[in-house]
């Protein structure tokens, strides 16, 4: 876990089975069935639909000229932003992180201090993290199970990361995206997820996915089935929060840790075409590898790179 160091660790083992990674995903392709993946059906059957639909605008797309194609999506804060590769040989955490780990302790010094009733030395202020494994929807419920007790009790408030593997991103991620205390989050999305994952049920819901897709595609990014899947979830557990929660992005989460309010998330994927396969994290601030000992800002993610530029 990079430079990290935590005093204190607490394992959170949800499930034993996690879908198997895409090993060659290409683009506007699906090579995969349906039992190899574990897709919910309809995911699948709405791929079928949208893909040929894409593959018929790709051609047009390539072909419009950067400055037209500008005026078809809103702007952000990074478009005219370069982004560097911060290479690290010791891999050590980036500014950002140190500055967020600085006030999160103080945070943690106080709140532990008020709860056990006794005095910290800065320098002995425990670094808690909190691990959670994969396993789809089954491991979001429990991870949020497991966040609601720890809430309740005090340890999320002491903890200073949350890591997540696959489903157990999906409830970290969300909740840190909306900026709410917990219970604010979780309570008025509890009684849907009985339900499961929602199914796109109007145009406006169908459009979010195709500006996403044209988006990709637009720059010559690979677009799978990972795509509608990801916007589904992000559909499922974003709705009574954001009215375009598909369009969400990681970095846009950025400011709701900054402050040291709440633990900083971990999210972790697989370099799966390695042998043996290697970890990547995603976090607020940046993508990268102890591996690669090589880092690129969140909101960088997708672009492509030479010469570390």
């Amino acid at each position: 876990m990079n430079a990290r160091y935590t005093s204190i660790l607490v394992f959170i083992s949800l499930a034993t089975y996690s879908a198997p990674p895409f090993l060659h995903d290409m683009p506007i392709e699906y090579k995969y069935s349906n039992q190899q993946t574990r897709m919910p059906q309809f995911i699948l059957d709405l791929y079928t639909t949208v893909k040929d639909t894409a593959k018929e605008l790709h051609h047009a797309l390539t072909g419009i000229p950067s400055n037209i194609y500008s005026h078809l999506f809103e702007s952000h804060d990074y478009q005219d932003k370069a982004a560097y590769v911060r290479y690290t040989p010791q891999d050590d955490l980036c500014l950002e992180e140190r500055a967020y780990v600085d006030k999160r302790l103080s945070h943690v010094k106080d709140h532990l201090q008020e709860k056990l009733n006794l005095q910290l030395d800065d320098r002995r202020v425990p670094r808690i993290a909190c691990c959670f494994s994969g396993g789809g929807f089954r491991a979001m419920m429990m991870t949020f199970g497991f966040l609601s007790a720890a809430h309740d009790t005090g340890l999320l408030e002491s903890s200073l990361y949350l890591t997540g593997l696959s489903g157990s991103t999906w409830a970290i991620a969300p909740w840190i995206a909306s900026g709410k205390p917990l219970p604010d989050f979780f309570r008025p999305l509890a009684h849907n997820l009985y339900a499961g994952i929602d199914h796109i049920s109007d145009t406006t819901e169908l459009s979010q996915i195709m500006k996403i897709i044209i988006n990709k595609m637009y720059f010559k990014q690979i677009v799978s089935v990972v795509d509608i899947y990801g916007s589904v979830i992000a559909n499922t557990l974003l709705k009574h929060v954001f009215e375009r929660p598909m369009e969400m992005t990681m970095s846009q989460s950025h400011k709701n840790i900054c402050d040291g309010s709440r633990p900083m998330p971990i999210y972790t994927a697989i370099q799966s075409n390695l042998q043996p396969y290697e970890w990547l994290e995603f976090t607020p601030f940046e993508v990268g590898g102890s591996y690669l000992k090589s880092y690129i800002p969140i909101w960088a993610l997708g672009r492509k790179f030479k010469q570390g530029i």
